[in-house]
């Protein structure tokens, strides 16, 4: 096996536990948006992404994708607001 092949499998692995863990967080999101829709909660709180971007940001271990990996959380929780609406 090549050097691409062995890190294309690699990566396949990652993605699918990566679409794992999305479908739960939307799963989880969308029963949020229900609590919050019962107790009149607004669907965006900017303290909140606040805290998910500094732990997520606690998280990553090389330096390079503290960036990358923020953005890609702040789309993540910008479809998450969609989906809680």
């Amino acid at each position: 096996m090549d050097k691409i092949t062995e890190h294309r499998l690699n990566i396949d692995k990652s993605d699918s536990v990566i679409v794992k863990a999305l479908e739960e967080r939307l799963k989880n999101a969308i029963e949020i948006g229900l609590i919050k829709k019962e107790k009149g909660l607004p669907i965006y709180n900017p303290e909140r992404e606040k805290i998910v971007l500094e732990h997520i940001k606690s998280l990553v271990k090389d330096d390079r994708f503290i960036e990358p990996i923020q953005k890609i959380y702040q789309f993540i929780m910008d479809v998450t607001k969609d989906l809680e609406k």
